[in-house]
């Protein structure tokens, strides 16, 4: 399903359940054009890839991500995953997550895969 449908399926069901907190994962655009899209109401987004290295000091894709949200004014929360199922192997996930705190509200990782 395309973001924009899902976008407009997300607000038809804020507008009919308020009080619900809702957030959505847009599988269709990368990280940081999610941020580029979202409406006031989205309360939380959720991301497959957080764009975090765990290699480098500078988190430049991650920082990209965060002053896309700052300059949106998007106020959501921000749950990025960090070694994530069918994304590229992180070597050291306690690095990883370490980094990726000072990038997101909630850092999320299922490992090599669910099931």
């Amino acid at each position: 399903m395309s973001y924009t449908r899902f976008l407009d399926i997300h607000a038809a069901v804020v507008a009919d359940f308020s009080d619900w907190w809702v957030g959505v994962n847009c599988l269709d655009l990368v990280t940081v054009n999610v941020f580029k899209h979202l409406h006031a109401q989205v309360a939380g987004v959720w991301v497959d890839n957080a764009l975090i290295d765990e290699h480098s000091v500078h988190q430049i894709e991650a920082e990209k991500v965060l002053q896309a949200q700052k300059s949106q004014g998007w106020r959501g929360l921000y749950f990025g995953g960090v070694a994530f199922k069918y994304q590229r192997e992180v070597e050291d996930v306690v690095q990883a997550s370490r980094t990726a705190v000072d990038y997101m509200d909630v850092v999320t990782t299922s490992g090599p895969g669910t099931g």
